[in-house]
């Protein structure tokens, strides 16, 4: 990448088809085995967002970064037990 206008950073074409390819849609929570980024994306309901939660917490690497794209319920009202 290189500098760009401002604080932004310009990539290659080439960058960002690989930076894309990198990323994957699942469905299926096995899918997170030893991933080091998730990010949850189910509808918005506190115990269906928890489940899957938890579940890609126990499979993900142990210094992995999980998200929730949460809209509606607080990040701190999912908390995983």
């Amino acid at each position: 990448m290189r500098p760009g206008s401002g604080d932004l950073l310009e990539c290659t074409q080439l960058q960002h088809h690989a930076a894309l390819g990198r990323i994957a849609f699942e469905a299926s929570i096995d899918a997170v085995e030893g991933v080091d980024l998730a990010i949850e994306a189910v509808p918005e309901n506190l115990a269906l967002k928890r489940d899957v939660l938890v579940g890609a917490d126990e499979r993900m690497s142990a210094d992995g970064i999980l998200a929730s794209n949460t809209s509606s319920i607080s990040i701190t009202e999912i908390e995983l037990r």
